[in-house]
């Protein structure tokens, strides 16, 4: 439970000054995410969410690395979370630093890679493109959801 309290201040640090500070925030974060439970998932997403408001470009990108990460751990917590994921995950492409739109292409990528239903994970990657650059894929998403 304490991580619960912990994960914003914690989020914060990526945003840090201090080199070192940042490594520490990166190692703790990974320690915490190897050790989350399925329920911790869920009980760490607010947090994880509410960090993608903050003006800090590394607290964006530390967030959504997370988010990335547990896709892998908990994947069936992370599936009934996906219409709050998503939508942020988009979001990020419009933010004016090209690492995080270059963290939330990844962290899009990881998502979809867990996919299981077979209809779905066979047009992932044009649902992907549309996502991340609405101007060129949302036809051919469009298309590839009607054929299905």
């Amino acid at each position: 439970p304490y991580v619960i309290v912990l994960l914003p201040s914690l989020l914060q640090c990526f945003s840090d000054t201090s080199n070192h500070v940042r490594a520490a925030a990166t190692h703790s974060a990974d320690v915490i995410m190897s050790k989350l439970s399925a329920h911790g998932v869920k009980l760490v997403l607010p947090a994880i969410l509410q960090a993608f408001v903050d003006p800090a470009w590394r607290t964006k990108q530390a967030s959504i690395q997370m988010l990335g990460s547990m896709s892998h751990l908990a994947p069936k917590q992370l599936a009934g979370a996906l219409p709050k994921v998503v939508p942020k995950l988009t979001e990020a492409f419009s933010d004016t630093h090209p690492k995080v739109k270059a963290s939330a292409q990844q962290a899009l990528t990881e998502i979809t890679s867990v996919i299981r239903n077979p209809e779905v994970s066979s047009i992932a990657s044009t649902l992907l493109l549309a996502l991340t650059d609405p101007a060129d894929g949302t036809l051919a998403a469009l298309e590839a959801l009607i054929q299905t």
